[in-house]
């Protein structure tokens, strides 16, 4: 498996009828594949794409968690893609919107506080 067919299958989750079960399965998918891969029996890490599926299966999950998460996956990716130049997991564009997104449908009234700070760090790691 490649990144693109994790993708697909991350992405046929978000599509599920079950929303939460499909939010469930994504994690787990994407828990396995770091498992498989921090124990050396995978050469596949998780890129963008595949945590840009992830997010947006949280987006689309109407969870009350899904802001929380949506931010967790985003730090993660800036911290090893932008901080510790892993340039496959780097943040681009689509990350930046699906969590946005994710903000602005979670009717938290965090949202609006959070959306700003995400715009303030997209600003900041792009403009260095």
């Amino acid at each position: 498996p490649n990144a693109h067919s994790y993708t697909a299958v991350l992405t046929a989750w978000s599509r599920s009828e079950d929303k939460a079960k499909g939010v469930r399965r994504a994690e787990e998918l994407f828990d396995d594949m770091e498992r498989r891969y921090a124990a050396g029996k995978s050469d596949f890490h998780p890129e963008t794409s595949v945590y840009n599926a992830l997010i947006n299966c949280w987006a689309k999950s109407g969870d009350r968690k899904a802001l929380y998460r949506v931010i967790q996956i985003l730090s993660l990716m800036e911290e090893l893609g932008l901080k510790g130049g892993d340039s496959n997991v780097q943040p681009n564009s689509r990350t930046y919107c699906a969590v946005l997104d994710t903000l602005a449908n979670s009717r938290n009234y965090k949202a609006y506080d959070e959306s700003l700070k995400i715009l303030k760090r997209m600003e900041d790691f792009y403009s260095e």
